[in-house]
């Protein structure tokens, strides 16, 4: 049965993917995110089917079930919290094995740790958490490694997998490392490596991971692009035409505001009268949004007095009030409060109803085509593993698959 737990970390949108990666050069982005979803829970049959309830920790939401091998055990928690916590051990214990490549247990935790965030503790989590957590950690690592060795079979002159594999190491140099020094606040390399044993954690390993990471990314892109076309018009507003609720939205409304507030302008006439002065520049044909960052108290100053409220959602009434007498680019008179004086200019009217199709189409077709993407995906990492052996050592009671 299919879960709902997140595609691994190297699933990317084929509305993104680049041209083949060698040939290109800039990098691709980095982390590259998940396909979208569509508002609630879209009923295509491609999608997923409805995740059970989530964790109350947020930072596990990402971490609900796995995917891969429908009929693989899960990844025993009582297993994990009795293993060694000595980096050595962790280093040679096996957590699965994937042809010719071995994960180990300390590579199975980081990826836990990394899914895990940094408020959470293991030692907190239910059974069921740990084991969804576990899961989907496991399988992440086992289909990076299955991906991976399909491309170095690709690759088959050893210098065409050197250059393929420079190309990212330049992006660790040039990108995450600095990054890193920036996270840990470090000056340099060795202060950061110090930094990381500190937290049993160690800069070489999260490098690979990085790299491992990106190749697998880049190879899944060049293989699956031409496997999934673009959805067509007719896919795209056929499914808006079906799903209009989906779309729904409340009534808006986009205003401009200048407020001139009693805190600023204790005596009333002096405020009145500097309203006036305003108003005046506005009625010539002044720029309302200047106006404002130059001379509004308002906390939308700086965005030239923007708002988008709901009708009667702003704290003045007298405000709201005038919000709905307004036309679309009518400026208001004084709008005088015991707190402020206002002036408004209304911008836009939105009634309540679903979105227009031309703001939500490429929103449907980059979900559509996230949903084709991962469906080429699953074809993909099936034929993989019908070829390739697959066991995992670190079960309880121990099992394989292949």
């Amino acid at each position: 049965m299919r879960g709902t737990g997140p595609r691994f970390t190297i699933i990317l949108l084929v509305a993104s993917v680049p041209a083949p990666i060698l040939a290109q050069s800039t990098p691709p982005t980095s982390p590259i995110p998940s396909a979208p979803t569509l508002p609630e829970e879209p009923p295509l049959p491609a999608l997923r089917p409805t995740p059970p309830a989530a964790p109350t920790d947020p930072s596990l939401a990402a971490a609900s079930t796995s995917d891969r091998v429908p009929d693989r055990p899960l990844v025993s928690p009582s297993r994990l919290d009795s293993l060694p916590i000595d980096p050595g051990r962790e280093a040679a214990q096996v957590a699965a094995r994937v042809g010719d490549t071995i994960i180990t247990v300390r590579e199975l935790k980081r990826a836990i740790r990394d899914r895990l965030g940094p408020n959470s503790s293991w030692n907190q989590l239910s059974r069921e958490h740990k084991d969804a957590l576990g899961r989907s950690a496991l399988d992440a690592l086992v289909d990076r490694a299955l991906i991976l060795q399909a491309a170095r079979k690709k690759f088959d002159k050893p210098k065409q997998w050197e250059t393929f594999r420079e190309y990212f190491e330049t992006l660790w140099t040039d990108r995450e490392l600095p990054a890193l020094l920036r996270r840990f606040h470090c000056e340099n390399e060795i202060e950061l490596r110090r930094k990381l044993e500190s937290l049993n954690d160690s800069l070489d390993e999260r490098r690979e991971t990085f790299l491992q990471e990106q190749m697998a990314r880049a190879y899944l892109s060049e293989i699956l692009r031409h496997k999934v076309a673009p959805p067509d018009f007719r896919q795209i507003y056929g499914y808006y035409r079906s799903h209009r609720n989906r779309f729904d939205r409340p009534a808006e409304i986009t205003w401009r505001e200048i407020r001139l507030s009693a805190d600023r302008y204790p005596d009333h006439a002096q405020r009145r009268a500097r309203a006036e002065q305003i108003l005046t520049r506005l009625q010539l044909g002044d720029d309302f949004a200047s106006l404002a960052r130059q001379f509004s108290d308002s906390p939308k100053a700086s965005a030239g007095g923007l708002w988008k409220t709901s009708p009667g959602g702003f704290a003045s009434q007298a405000v709201n009030d005038a919000l709905e007498r307004l036309a679309p680019g009518q400026i208001s008179g004084l709008i005088d409060d015991p707190k402020a004086i206002y002036i408004i200019r209304l911008e836009h009217r939105r009634p309540a109803g679903p979105a227009p199709f031309e703001e939500v189409q490429t929103e449907i077709a980059e979900a559509l085509q996230g949903q084709a993407f991962e469906a080429a995906l699953d074809r993909y990492l099936r034929e993989l593993k019908a070829v390739v052996p697959i066991s995992y050592p670190l079960l309880d009671p121990p099992t394989a698959s292949r």
